[in-house]
C-alpha cells in the first residue's frame, strides 16, 4: 500500500513540474513546410536555429540562451521555433536555400513569403538574442513603424539618393 502510494505521489509530482516548467525554448519537431504553415496559421514568425552536433557556439546556445526562460517565453508567444540539423539531408536544402555557411546561424522568417526578416550569427547571450528579437518582432506592431514594403524605393537615377560607393565607382563623363 505504501509503495503504491508513492509511487503515486512521484507520479503526481513529476506532472506538475511537467506542466510548470516553462522557460526553454520549444522546438516544434517539423519539417520546414509544417512549421511554415504553422507559422502562418497562428499569426506568428518562424524562428530557425541551424546547427551541428559539432558546433561548440551551438552547443553552448543551447545549454544557456536556449533555457533562458525570457527567451523560451518569447518565442513561444511569437514564433514557431525550428531547429535544423545541417548535417541531415533535409537540413542541408533548407541550409542552401537560406545560404548558411556559418554556425550557429539564427533566422527569423516571415511565413507569409518565407522571407528572412533577421540573420543573426554566432553565439549570442540571452539578453542580446531577446533584444535582436523584440527589434523584429515588435517593429510591425508598432504603429509609428512602416513595413519594409511602405518605404518608397529609391531612383537608381538620382545620383543624390543612390549609394555613395555606387556614385564613387560610377565613371565620371570626361571634361574637354
Amino acid at each position: 500500500m505504501y509503495t503504491a502510494y508513492m509511487k503515486l505521489l512521484l507520479t503526481a509530482v513529476l506532472i506538475l513540474l511537467g506542466l510548470t516548467s516553462h522557460g526553454q525554448v520549444h522546438f516544434e519537431n517539423l519539417s520546414f513546410t509544417e512549421a511554415i504553415v504553422k507559422a502562418a496559421s497562428q499569426h506568428k514568425y518562424l524562428f530557425i536555429d541551424f546547427r551541428a552536433d559539432w558546433c561548440k557556439p551551438c552547443i553552448d546556445m543551447e545549454q544557456t540562451t536556449f533555457q533562458d526562460t525570457s527567451i523560451g517565453n518569447y518565442l513561444d508567444k511569437k514564433a514557431i521555433s525550428l531547429k535544423i540539423d545541417v548535417d541531415q539531408a533535409s537540413g542541408k536544402k533548407i541550409k542552401d536555400r537560406y545560404r548558411v555557411n556559418q554556425y550557429p546561424t539564427m533566422l527569423i522568417i516571415n511565413p507569409a513569403d518565407s522571407s528572412v526578416q533577421l540573420r543573426m550569427i554566432g553565439f549570442k547571450p540571452a539578453q542580446i538574442l531577446l533584444g535582436d528579437l523584440k527589434f523584429v518582432m515588435e517593429e510591425n506592431e508598432s504603429k509609428d513603424s512602416k513595413h519594409l514594403s511602405e518605404i518608397p524605393a529609391v531612383n537608381a537615377n538620382d545620383s543624390k539618393k543612390t549609394c555613395f560607393l555606387k556614385r564613387w565607382f560610377q565613371p565620371k563623363a570626361k571634361i574637354d
